[in-house]
């Protein structure tokens, strides 16, 4: 079964960023992102809007 991302994993992912991160860097790399979990495998999925954006998270946020 699919897991909106309104659940609570994905609302503890989507805090613990914005506590790390500026709040202009979350809103314009990480508010667009849409996470579904399965809830048989418990992993969150993010999707992203375009490539670029997955890039530059990747480039610059992977650390986080």
């Amino acid at each position: 079964m699919l897991a909106h991302a309104d659940d609570i994993a994905s609302q503890a992912f989507f805090a613990a960023l914005a506590r790390r991160l500026s709040k202009q860097a979350f809103e314009t790399w990480f508010r667009p992102l849409r996470i579904t979990r399965f809830q048989s495998d418990g992993v969150l999925r993010i999707a992203v809007p375009n490539p670029a954006v997955r890039d530059w998270i990747i480039a610059k946020y992977s650390t986080v």
